[in-house]
């Protein structure tokens, strides 16, 4: 498990590290899957943008950072929880059809849409405000992520 600051607070990752992802699982239902007991300890929420209690999910690669606050969904807690996930590989077409993939980054190595995305706001940011976001600290600081 990691923790990791993102443009919606902060994330724990279950699995974070790709080469040590001791979770794995061939089997499908509701014996073989993950189960999780939350305490979101709503007492000590602080009066912010967000008033909603509870968590939110998000699934993705372990090479990618997390954009939990455009992408998941939310867990409203008091509540049991049963989600069903299905892995899906999208393969692009080679040229002359397409060149994603091309585009060398800022603050990355390889090339992600959901990387490219970060990496345009970040340079944005840079050069609108001459700081960065807290999370967008963190991403910089790390480019091989």
């Amino acid at each position: 498990m990691s923790t990791k600051f993102t443009d919606h607070g902060t994330c724990v990752s279950i699995n974070g590290n790709e080469a040590n992802s001791s979770l794995f699982t061939e089997e499908s239902g509701t014996q073989a899957g993950m189960s999780l007991t939350l305490n979101i300890e709503s007492y000590e929420y602080m009066i912010g943008p967000h008033k909603n209690e509870g968590i939110k999910v998000y699934l993705h690669d372990a090479k990618e950072s997390p954009r939990i606050n455009h992408l998941g969904f939310s867990l409203a807690p008091g509540f049991h929880h049963s989600i069903a996930i299905k892995n899906t590989k999208v393969f692009n077409l080679e040229k002359p059809w397409g060149s994603c993939g091309e585009t060398k980054l800022n603050h990355f190595q390889d090339y992600s849409p959901n990387k490219c995305n970060l990496d345009c706001s970040i340079s944005d940011t840079i050069r609108k405000c001459g700081c960065l976001a807290p999370y967008m600290n963190s991403i910089t600081s790390n480019t091989t992520d």
